[in-house]
């Protein structure tokens, strides 16, 4: 979103270049407060003003992810690492309670028997067989690929599995995207119809 105010007129004048106020939202980690967002302002210059706007969204939105990667690991690096080797094992939210609960407190999220009955454990094993996925190797596909079946049909199965269900199809779209497959990825096109049928049949 850009802006004109004092500022950038005075920047346009200085400069004798078109400017106008950028503004963006900005992730914010701060004890007791869930993750919320802030407001922040910066001049942009004409580069970024006439920028395509869906090369603006992407760098945006890679902006903010990296922003809020940066102040998580700042946190919660230890912890966060530590779900995430859980996750890679298909060990869920079990043997890393204290780790969750470290960080939920600090945004007042829910604490681990709440996550672990809404499956989010599930959630993550299956997320971060995702990425295994998508960074292996061609050659190493075929058996992440079943491995991540298996976690996918986990989450289906679970007690929350209709609630995640919506976003599933989304991330097979991604996982077809990020591979750069000049194909749909069959057993991925599959997963994504027999979502969506099963959840038109159970809304």
């Amino acid at each position: 979103m850009f802006a004109i105010d004092d500022a950038s007129v005075a920047a346009s004048i200085r400069s004798k270049t078109f400017q106008l106020q950028e503004l963006s939202i900005t992730p914010r980690l701060t004890k007791d407060r869930p993750i919320h967002n802030v407001w922040t302002k910066k001049i942009a210059g004409t580069d970024i003003v006439l920028m395509n706007p869906s090369q603006r969204k992407n760098e945006g939105e890679r902006t903010y992810r990296r922003a809020l990667a940066i102040s998580v690991n700042a946190n919660f690096g230890a912890e966060r690492q530590a779900i995430r080797e859980a996750a890679k094992l298909g060990h869920g939210l079990i043997n890393v309670r204290l780790c969750w609960n470290r960080i939920s407190q600090f945004i007042r999220g829910p604490g681990d028997e709440a996550a672990i009955w809404n499956d989010l454990g599930v959630v993550l094993n299956f997320l971060a067989q995702v990425e295994v996925y998508v960074a292996a190797v061609r050659e190493q596909r075929p058996a992440d690929q079943q491995e991540l079946q298996q976690r996918l049909e986990a989450l289906m199965a679970s007690r929350n599995g209709l609630h995640w269900a919506t976003a599933t199809p989304t991330v097979s779209t991604s996982i077809e995207t990020s591979v750069r497959s000049d194909r749909p990825v069959p057993w991925l096109s599959k997963t994504k119809i027999r979502v969506s049928r099963r959840w038109k049949h159970l809304s």
